[in-house]
């Protein structure tokens, strides 16, 4: 009797169907993987907007005063820092314009451009008489004027506070009618392109410490802790300040603390702005 082998009828795959059985999942695993990718840099993405979002609101949560100028047109830049101020700035009819030139699209949509004959104006006062402060804001200019402030209270007397440059780097005055104003730093800013500057008081320490970009670039220490600044609201100006040379430039995110903020807090204030994190890998 002729027994029939059980492996009548059946063959195995050809080299050229294996190759093609191989080269199909390999193609298959390189789309899953692009898409798992896809995924991972998207909610990544959305982490990092959210941890920006949250860190920027929390810091604002101690301003005084919090210009963002993402309105991009109108005669009002709204405050929206988050103690309940209010205090809006009337942009003037002329010499003050939005601008679309910012830092970062990522960060900002709009910027505020000054041509030096005018700036914008408050009808509240800061509060800044006895406390210690940090100004910050962006700022782009090629202009080398002296004492060329962006943010100030002092009307000529030294009774006040004025922030911004001189001779392109960033300078400062701080005084009650007697006073201290200097460079701080000798990094020059105005080189027409965005940068992030800060200057913190430490009316304990009397000391002035800023920064540029995140990092600090220079300290001053004053000749007391003037108290009982000048703190007026008509006196207290953006782009135009009441003393010295008006700035001829852009200015972005300008924001005033009640508080002397930390090296840290800078740091992450110019990152989470900038949305330098989105950049990171």
């Amino acid at each position: 009797m002729i027994k029939k082998s059980l492996y009548f009828g059946t063959r195995g795959f050809t080299l050229i169907e294996l190759l093609v059985v191989i080269s199909t999942i390999g193609m298959l695993s390189s789309i899953i993987l692009v898409s798992l990718n896809g995924a991972r840099a998207k909610a990544k993405t959305a982490g990092v907007m959210a941890f920006a979002a949250n860190m920027y609101h929390a810091m604002g949560a101690n301003a005084v005063l919090a210009l963002s100028f993402d309105e991009g047109s109108g005669i009002v830049a709204r405050d929206v820092s988050l103690l309940g101020n209010n205090n809006d700035a009337t942009v003037p009819a002329s010499g003050t314009t939005w601008s679309s030139d910012t830092y970062s699209q990522a960060g900002s949509k709009y910027s505020m451009y000054f041509n030096g004959s005018t700036g914008l104006t408050f009808n509240k006062r800061l509060g800044l008489s006895n406390s210690n402060f940090t100004i910050a804001h962006w700022i782009k200019t090629s202009s080398n004027a002296s004492q060329m402030y962006t943010v100030g209270n002092d009307y000529y007397s030294g009774n006040g506070f004025r922030f911004g440059l001189s001779s392109g780097v960033i300078w400062f005055l701080i005084g009650n009618s007697s006073y201290t104003y200097s460079n701080c730093g000798t990094v020059v800013v105005n080189d027409d392109s965005w940068h992030h500057i800060v200057g913190v008081f430490d009316r304990t320490s009397r000391l002035f410490t800023c920064y540029l970009d995140g990092k600090q670039v220079g300290t001053a220490v004053l000749a007391s802790d003037f108290p009982n600044m000048s703190d007026r609201a008509s006196d207290f100006g953006v782009g135009k300040p009441p003393c010295c040379t008006p700035f001829v430039g852009y200015l972005d995110d300008v924001i005033i603390y009640a508080q002397n903020l930390s090296g840290i807090s800078i740091r992450e204030l110019y990152e989470s702005s900038k949305g330098k994190y989105l950049s990171q890998k």
